[in-house]
């Protein structure tokens, strides 16, 4: 069951609702109040949590340094505006029995899109 890191531009209930549903999670307001992209992905590389975030430009980031940083465990990017409809695809999300690991899930009302990173194999 993964580990979420929640970044501060998405509310605490998510943090709360991953809880409810037996993962460990934490929020980047309480840890790192304001911390930079860098700072919060160094975090990631330590700890080894899955990114939650609404920031497309950092999932991208992120996602672009695969394979030239140690590995990341995966990445959630939440792609709705309003509040009620992004604590419904965390909870359809946390509820889930199956995570998947080495990924970018992209999290929306209508559907789930995982990509997996590109791992050195893909590259030979």
């Amino acid at each position: 069951m993964p580990v979420f890191l929640v970044d501060e531009n998405l509310p605490h209930q998510l943090v709360q609702r991953a809880r409810e549903h037996g993962h460990e999670a934490r929020w980047v307001r309480d840890l790192m109040p304001g911390a930079s992209d860098r700072k919060i992905l160094s975090e990631l590389l330590r700890s080894g949590e899955h990114l939650v975030t609404r920031d497309k430009r950092f999932a991208n980031t992120v996602f672009a340094r695969i394979g030239m940083e140690e590995a990341l465990s995966g990445v959630v990017l939440i792609r709705e505006e309003r509040m009620r409809q992004i604590r419904a695809v965390w909870r359809r999300y946390v509820g889930r029995e199956e995570y998947p690991d080495q990924s970018l899930v992209v999290l929306e009302s209508q559907q789930t899109r995982i990509r997996r990173f590109p791992s050195d194999e893909d590259n030979d």
